[in-house]
């Protein structure tokens, strides 16, 4: 990087000034793990640290998620494993091993989409938002519909938004992968509100690490809405589930395998109610 310009603004005004006036390439820093991964010639920097988007905060209506907040304090905040039947913590302990967890942001975890990219999900599950510098607010279903650095284009992460209207739901999430620490195979969320003690009201289910993006099964929701859960709603469900998914190629495994982990994944989260 000796030959990079590294810009410091003090505020985000002055970060999104230098992003789109500036005549060479840009690029955002947040917790540099991407770069560490895959380092860029003849590119400048803006570093994001100092401009007060490090910050977890909830009020009555929703949990407001500052985009430079790393992953492991979220993950230790404490109505993590409360809210939604500790479905944030689960998610987030996930992402990569705590060294890393205490670099990776939540703004740099949502953009730059990888396998270990599990925050996506849950702001699927969640319908969460997400909030720019120049004041856009994108619903997670738009934002996470082609890769976010095409939505965003020259603008900047500022918040993820989660309504808390939904806080006593039931959800659950789990990683698949070949080691602890390893990248994962896939990973699953599921929320959901039972009518009665088996009977799903509404569902939502998310894997991510499928394709880059991650992918929500509306079909197969809508399958098992105001159903009871008997061992053959199960059987159609999982076989649903695993028509649905779309998968792309990867080296590790082939596609049929990540389909049976897939079905065995939802088994596994819809016995823990």
């Amino acid at each position: 990087m000796s030959n990079n310009t590294v810009y410091l603004p003090n505020n985000l005004s002055e970060a999104l000034k230098i992003l789109n006036t500036g005549k060479e390439k840009i690029l955002l820093l947040a917790g540099c793990t991407s770069i560490l991964i895959n380092p860029t010639e003849n590119a400048s920097y803006i570093e994001l640290d100092g401009l007060n988007l490090d910050y977890i905060k909830s009020d009555k209506n929703n949990l407001s998620v500052g985009a430079m907040t790393t992953i492991g304090q979220l993950s230790v905040w404490p109505q993590a494993a409360k809210y939604w039947n500790g479905l944030i913590r689960e998610c987030t302990i996930t992402i990569a091993s705590t060294p890393n967890r205490n670099m990776i942001t939540a703004g740099g975890n949502i953009v730059g989409l990888r396998p270990w990219s599990a925050l996506a999900g849950v702001l699927l599950l969640l319908d969460g938002k997400i909030i720019t510098a120049k004041g856009k607010n994108y619903p997670a279903k738009k934002f996470f519909s082609k890769l976010p650095k095409t939505i965003l284009g020259k603008d900047i992460v500022t918040e993820i938004r989660i309504p808390l209207d939904n806080k006593d739901l039931i959800g659950g999430w789990k990683k698949f992968s070949l080691t602890e620490t390893d990248y994962p195979i896939l990973s699953m969320g599921v929320l959901y509100k039972l009518k009665n003690k088996n009977t799903i009201e509404n569902i939502k289910i998310v894997a991510t690490g499928l394709t880059v993006l991650p992918q929500r099964f509306i079909k197969t929701e809508k399958l098992l809405k105001n159903k009871q859960l008997t061992d053959n709603t199960i059987k159609l469900l999982i076989k649903s589930l695993q028509n649905e998914a779309v998968i792309g190629a990867d080296i590790r495994v082939a596609a049929e395998y990540k389909r049976e982990i897939l079905g065995a994944i939802f088994l596994e989260l819809m016995n823990k109610k």
